[in-house]
This record gives structure tokens, sequence and C-alpha cells, in this order.
């Protein structure tokens, strides 16, 4: 009875039974022409674009008649050569973006003085920025005009774009000009090698515009430069040399760049004045508001319909969304982890197309600039000024393909040069740029499905590509911050070691004993410490670096066995589905035989009956057992999921361990600048106390010297004063001398004449002798009153002499005792100073060993990240298809032996198979 209403549910439709009819999940490839648009596969997504350049700027943007400071942003030029779609990107941090501007053949960047640059976004809003050098300006505006080239599906005319404004009037056709040029081929979307130039020769290129004497690519790209300006030409091989090329040097069918400087120009309607000289640039203070008339010309030169974006070209948003719903998982915390992976994507450059604020994040910036002061001197609102200049020439010329002129001229540069016997040479490919991102991939598998007999399942399939870029891409950043870090503290040393050397020349002022902040013991303490903190920081670095890129090499590996795994369930659910398609094919159509065939051979009815539910059997038991696989596979995937988010962690671990070591070594390298600082004034206090102990045993010796004059001046005096004593005694005996011998004459005489003469010759003798002792004494008392007033005068000098020196001389013993203090304090000072000096001699020792493994850690460094660069792009070229599917046929077979079909197993038991399996026969396979 059973069979029987198995058989006859059906009767009346020839349908058959709706429990065999097998519909497949997707339309087959031959019925995709007819099945629509919704049938057909979706376009596989683009590349992420790469870095050609980036640099700082200050941004401006224009709101109501005014530009408004946007601050310090950074600015990109993207670019996927794939796909030729090039943009400018303005970004505040990894994770916002400001504003973007799509180049194409039609963009226009105009070149203001200052340093200025302005252009309208996609959102048609005016921006102006402002380059931190004239080289960067320049550098930014020829990436611009190599992407303008590269965007244009089919050059077919010159690409200009000016790097420097001159002055004066515009150029036009019929002038004669001398010029200074450099010629490059574009190799590889970008310029390559330098096939010609005259910019360090003595005799530049003259041409008359319009004459046809250069190519066809000149005379309609230089026409409007000024005199002393600066253009970037891409011109195409058709207006330039064409199929022909020029042997040895310029290949055919290049597309050529040129750097064009106009040096001198003459006028065709001022025949006769040659105006001589680049001439100055424009004096007038630079703004960010460019004039009226270049914003009007820049209106018009924006396009009016830009290209539309392929169909197949997602946003980069819509990308993260797909990743994120084919991530279905009830865990929240792996869903939020696998969202944050997917929204994060590049993080280099954030590609978010959302509405962002336009402030710019100061504390997430990468680029930091210590030169803001030059910032400071524009105001953040100003009303827009008007700039003397013109509006700048149209971007492109829409020009017809030219015949190449057969001309001769001096130049090899522009001028075809006649074909000779030397083979041409191979031309070397241009250098690719720094900086290129790595590709982000996107796939997804849709598993077939049966109904009925099979129930639909749905595999979460994990984008591979996506979350490899992304850990690559982290595992570069964390690279490149451990050597933007080694690279600050060596710019901090050089700084610091500058300025020794400078202090050391040009010495300081005068500071001193009494200044000292601290002693030298202490700061040499403290130095030491700061170095050996240094170095175990940079140990811990170093450690941190290694544990990182194992992780990163075993989140990679883990990701590579997923992908594998994963690659492998769908190939081999294909194959199920495929095996149990073609089953019930088979039985669907031996189940219409068997109804077609049920009134004519009712004897064998029962047999076909029986025959049938064994194969219904067979099939069920072989339906089951595909669902416990697929179980397992999902039981397989959610455990290498879990041992990723595990990594993922241990990786921002790491990354907040750095962060922690970098400001360490920032404390540590400001605390190493402070002792610097401390070490120069303990030296200059050294330097000064030297001066001083100099000075002071001068002016000892000084001292000394007129001491010693001063002895022998009060020596001769005290030798003079006794002779003159000696003199004037000797003097004074010799008249008492001749005075008794006059007077004892006298007497005699009187004795004679006494005894001799009457009374009147004695009283005349005695009155004689009365008369003469008077005579006598008068001349006596004035000479001791004059012999004594002399003595007294020269006393009364010789005291007046004696006082001074012993003043004197008791000034210069004081003096003497003072310097004689002085002295010794100062040598006292002075040993500790040499002590001092020692010791920091051994300091700056140390300094300089630390300064050269900074330098040579920083050169292993970038070696490091160039190979580990290399190694990435690599990598991201290999077709890991074959290595996914050979891994997961080993991992099939190996789980084959394990089950036997005819048995049943619990779910703990199939789980435990899968893990030893995956223990001990992946490495194996790996």
């Amino acid at each position: 009875a059973k069979l029987a209403s198995l058989f006859g549910m059906d009767q009346a439709a020839i349908r058959g039974n709706e429990s065999f009819q097998y519909t497949a999940p997707k339309q087959p490839k031959k019925a995709s022409a007819h099945a629509g648009p919704p049938s057909q596969k979706p376009a596989p997504p683009p590349e992420a674009p790469a870095v050609l350049l980036a640099t700082a700027v200050l941004a401006f943007r224009y709101v109501n008649g005014q530009y408004v400071k946007q601050g310090k942003l950074g600015a990109a030029v993207l670019g996927n050569h794939a796909n030729r779609e090039y943009k400018i990107l303005l970004y505040a941090s990894q994770q916002k973006q400001v504003t973007s501007a799509r180049i194409h053949p039609g963009f226009t960047l105009t070149v203001h003085p200052g340093n200025y640059g302005s252009f309208y976004d996609d959102q048609r809003q005016n921006w102006s920025v402002m380059f931190e050098s004239e080289k960067a300006a320049m550098d930014f505006c020829k990436e611009v005009c190599v992407a303008k080239g590269n965007g244009a599906p089919s050059l077919d005319s010159v690409v200009i774009q000016d790097l420097v404004l001159g002055e004066g009037q515009a150029v036009e056709t019929g002038d004669s000009l001398e010029v200074a040029y450099t010629g490059w081929l574009l190799q590889n979307h970008t310029i390559g090698q330098v096939f010609d130039s005259n910019v360090n020769k003595d005799k530049l290129l003259r041409l008359k515009l319009g004459a046809g004497k250069v190519i066809k690519g000149w005379e309609e790209g230089m026409v409007g430069m000024k005199k002393g300006g600066r253009r970037l030409l891409c011109v195409p091989p058709s207006l330039a040399y064409g199929a022909q090329g020029i042997p040895s040097r310029i290949p055919a069918d290049s597309t050529l760049v040129f750097e064009t400087e106009i040096r001198r120009v003459k006028f065709a309607k001022d025949a006769g004045t040659d105006r001589l000289g680049a001439g100055s640039r424009d004096s007038a203070a630079p703004s960010p508001a460019p004039s009226v008339d270049s914003l009007g010309s820049e209106t018009h030169l924006q396009p009016l319909a830009s290209t539309p974006p392929k169909p197949g070209d997602l946003p980069l948003r819509a990308k993260s969304n797909s990743l994120s719903e084919q991530l279905t998982n009830p865990d929240a915390t792996k869903a939020k982890l696998i969202s944050r992976m997917a929204k994060m994507g590049q993080p280099m450059l954030p590609f978010l197309t959302g509405a962002v604020s336009s402030q710019p994040d100061s504390s997430d910036s990468e680029m930091e600039d210590p030169s803001m002061s030059r910032v400071k001197e524009h105001p953040s609102t100003a009303a827009p000024q008007p700039v003397a200049m013109a509006a700048g020439p149209p971007a492109s010329v829409q020009v017809s393909p030219h015949p190449l002129p057969g001309v001769s001229a001096s130049s090899a540069a522009l001028l075809p040069i006649s074909m000779t016997t030397a083979h041409p040479q191979p031309v070397m490919p241009g250098s690719a740029h720094a900086f290129q991102s790595y590709p982000y991939a996107q796939s997804s598998v849709s598993p077939s499905q049966l109904q009925a007999v099979y129930p639909a399942q749905t595999v979460p399939y994990q984008a591979p590509g996506d979350i490899t870029s992304f850990l690559m891409t982290e595992a570069r950043q964390y690279n490149t911050e451990i050597r933007l870090a080694v690279g600050k503290v060596a710019d901090k040393v050089d700084q610091l070691a500058s300025k020794v050397d400078d202090m050391q020349k040009q010495g300081g002022v005068s500071l001193g004993l009494s200044s000292m902040s601290m002693e030298t013991a202490m700061i040499m303490h403290n130095i030491q410490r700061i170095i050996q903190e240094n170095e175990c920081l940079k140990k811990e670095v170093f450690e941190k670096s290694a544990r990182i890129e194992e992780q990163n090499r075993k989140i990679g590996e883990l990701l590579n066995q997923n992908q594998r795994y994963v690659e492998q369930s769908n190939l081999l659910m294909e194959q199920r589905n495929d095996s149990l398609k073609n089953t019930s094919e088979q039985n669907q159509a031996r189940v219409l035989q068997a109804e077609q065939d049920k009134h004519a051979l009712p004897q064998e009815l029962g047999w076909d009956q029986v025959r049938v539910t064994e194969e219904l059997s067979a099939a069920t038991a072989r339906v089951s057992q595909l669902q416990l696989e697929v179980t397992s596979h999902q039981q397989r995937d959610m455990e290498l999921r879990s041992q990723l988010s595990a990594a993922l962690q241990d990786a921002e671990k790491y990354s907040a361990q750095i962060s922690t070591l970098q400001a360490q070594l920032a404390e540590l390298g400001e605390t190493s600048a402070r002792a610097q600082a401390q070490y120069r004034a303990e030296k200059q206090r050294r330097k000064d106390l030297e001066v001083r102990a100099a000075n002071q045993e001068e002016e000892l010796q000084d001292l000394r010297a007129e001491k010693e004059g001063l002895d022998r001046a009060l020596a001769d005096r005290k030798r003079k004063w006794a002779e003159e004593r000696r003199r004037q005694e000797e003097e004074l005996e010799e008249a008492r001398r001749s005075n008794q011998q006059e007077l004892d004459y006298l007497r005699a005489q009187l004795r004679r004449a006494r005894t001799s003469t009457d009374q009147a010759t004695a009283e005349q003798m005695a009155q004689l002798q009365t008369d003469l002792e008077a005579e006598w004494q008068a001349k006596c008392d004035r000479q001791l009153a004059a012999a004594r007033e002399q003595h007294g005068r020269q006393l009364a000098e010789l005291t007046e002499q004696r006082d001074g020196l012993e003043q004197k001389l008791a000034q210069l013993q004081d003096k003497l005792s003072a310097l004689k203090q002085a002295r010794d304090s100062g040598e006292q000072q002075l040993l500790k100073q040499q002590e001092t000096g020692e010791e920091l001699q051994a300091l700056r020792d140390e300094y300089s060993s630390l300064q050269e493994s900074t330098v040579a850690m920083r050169q292993r460094l970038e070696a490091r990240v160039a190979s580990l660069e290399t190694k990435l792009v690599e990598q991201t070229q290999l077709d890991t298809a074959g290595e996914v599917k050979r891994v997961m046929n080993g991992v099939f077979q190996s789980l084959r032996g394990q089950f036997d079909l005819q048995e049943t197993y619990t779910g703990g038991a199939v789980l435990g198979v899968l893990v030893n399996t995956i223990k001990v026969g992946l490495p194996s396979t790996s």
C-alpha cells in the first residue's frame, strides 16, 4: 500500500514526483544569455588603487565667498593602472577621509604663487592647498599630469600641466623662444628613462612657435606659457615620433613626457625688443583665494559630463558590506571583529565614501610637521584676495593626429633623427613608485542546493584576499611605525649632536658657580639610567617586532588553511551535488519508466518497487552523510575563525605594547635632551671657571711684579737717604774740625799777644776774640740751622714715601691673600670640572656608540621593511588556488579513511576525528 501510494501521488500529472525534482542554484552557462541581467555573474571587484604620491599640505575650503582653513591634511594621488582610474585624496588620518577628486583628461589643477594649488572635488567644491615647498608642489603637479595622461582611454592630444607660473604676456604662435627642457619616456604608466636634456648645458634650444621646426606636441603644448614659467607636457605618439621613433633612444609608438622652462622670449609683435632672463617671481603675498577670473576659468574647463563608473566597479563601502553579509555568525563578538576588519580594508589610506567632517584630527594624523610657523602667517578665515595672475590655459587641447614633419634641427629630443646603421638599444623601464598598496580582492562562492531531497545549505565563506591584505597591511603598518619611531629618535639625536657642536663653536654666556642646578654625579647617574632604559626599550621593541612577525606569519598560515578548507569543502559539495543530481535524475527517469510500465508489467511491480525503495534509502543515507560532512566542515571553519580572532587580539595587544614602548622611547628622548642641555651648561661653567682662574693668575702675576718694583724703589730711596745723611754728617764734622782749628789758632795768637804786648794790646785782643767768637758762633748757628732744615725736609719726604709704600704693600698683601684663596677654590673647582669632563667624555663616547647603533638599527629596519614589501608584493601575485585544492584533497583523503559509510557517529566523535586529522595530518600536508 505504501509503495502504491508512493507511485500514485502524481498519477494525474506526468511531471513526476516533486521530491526528486532538481532545481539548480544558478542558471546554466548556456542559458545565461537569455536569462537577463539578474542571472549574469557579477563582475569581480576592482583592485584597490595604489598610492602614487603622498605629501602634507595646508588645506583651505571655499565657503560663502571666502577660504576657510581646514588645517594640516595629507594629500595623495591614487591610481589603478588596470582600470585607468586616478583620483586626488585629502585625508586627516588613517580612517578619516576629507574629500576626493577624480582625475580625468579634463581635470584642472590650477597653480598659484606661493606654492598654492586649487581644484574642484567630485562634489564641485573648490579647494586650495599650500605645499611645504616648491619641489613638493612640482612633484604633485607632475603626478597629476601623468595620471591625466594615463586616465585617457586613447591619448590623442597633448596633456599639459603648469608647474611654475611665469610673468608677463603669454606666448602665442609666431613668438621666438629659448627653452630649457628634459625629456622622459612614459614607461609602465610612470615617468621612466631620460632620453634627452639640455638643462646642464650652456646652449638653450631656440625655436619659433608655428614654424614646424619641432614636434607637433611642442607646438600645441607651449602655447600660453609665460616667461620664466615651467610646464609638463605629456605628448602622445601621434604628436611626437609615431611608429618611426628614434633608434637607440625612443622606441616606436612611445608616449613622451617633457618638462619645459622658457628662459628667453621674443614676441612677434614686439620685434626688436629682446627681453632676457627668467624675471622675478610675483612678490605679492600668497593667498589661498584665486582671482575671480581664475575661478571662472576653472569652472569653464571642467567637463560637462564626467565618465560614469563601470558597472563592475563597486564602491569600497559596498565591498565591505557584502563581505560583512557573507560572514554570518551568531556570535556577537566574532561578528563585531569581522565587521571591523571589513571596514578597515586598507588601513594606510582611508577610502570610505561617506560624508566626514572637514576638520582635521591632529591627534590621529600621521603627518606631523614641526614647521608650523609658516602656517600661522595665513588667517583661518580670510576674505578672497585677488591674485595678480591670469587664468591658466586649457588643461588639454583637442587636436587631430598630424604626420611627423621631416625637418632638421640640433635637438635630439624634438627633431626626427635620420636612420643609421646602429641597432636600437632596449630601453630600461622606469622605476616603479614606492608605497604601492596591496590589492583588495574579494570573491564569493554560492553552493548548490537540492530541494526536498537535499535541503538548502548556505556555507559562510570569508573572502581570504581581504583578510590577507588587511593583515599584511597591518604588519607593514607596525613595521612602518617602528621605523618612524626609530627615525624620530635618530633625528633627535642628530639635532642634539648638531646643537652640541654649535655650542662648542659659538661658546656661551658666562654662568656663575651659583647657577648649578644639579650635581655632576646626579647628571651622570640620570644619563646612565636613560641609556640603560633606552637599550632595554630597544630590546623590547625588537622582541615585540619578532613576535608580531611570528604572529602575522601564523595568521597568514591560518588564513591560507581556512581558504583551502573552504574551497575544498565547496568543491566537495559541488561534486556531491553533481552526483546527487545525476542520481536523482536517474531515479526520476526510473520512476517515470516504472509508472509507464506499471500497467504493462504488473507482475514485476513489486520487484521494481523494492529496488526503487532500496535506491531511495541509499540516496537518503548518502544525503545524511553529506550533511554530516558539511557540519564537520562548518565546525572546522568556526574553529579556524576562533583561532583567527585570537591571533588578531594578540596582534592588537602587541600593537598597544608597541605604542606604549614608543611613548616611553619619546620620554627617554626628552630626558636625554634635558641631560644633554645640563651637560652643555656644566661644560660652559667649566670653561668660565677656567677663564676666571686664568684671569686671576694674570692679575696675581701683575701684582707680584708691581710689589717687586715698589720694593726695589723703597730700597733705592733708603740707600739714597742713608748716603745723604752720611754726607751731611761728614760735612758738619768737617766744618766743626775747621772751626776748631781756627779757634785753636786764634787762642794761640791770643796767648802770644798776652805775653808780648801791653794792656791795650790785651784789650784789643780780647775785643777781637769776642768779635771773632760772636761771628763764628753766628756762622755756626746759620750752618747748623740750614743743615737741620734740609735734614728735616728730606726726613719728611722719606717718611711720606715710606708711609705710601707701606699702604701699597698692605693692599698688595690683601690682594695676594684674596687671590690665593680664589686660586685655591678655583683649583678645587677645576679639579671637579676635570673629573666631570672625564665622565662627560665617557658619556659622549657612549652617546656616539648609541647613535651608531641607532643608525645601524634604522638601516636594518629599512632593509627589513623593503624585503617585507617585496615579499608581500610577490605573495599577492601568487595564485593559491592549486595549493588550496591540494591541501583540501589531502584532508579529504585523511577523513575518508577515518569513517565508514555504513556506520553512524555522534557529533563529538566526528569532531574529535576532525581535530585529530587537522592537528596530525595538516602539517605534513602543508
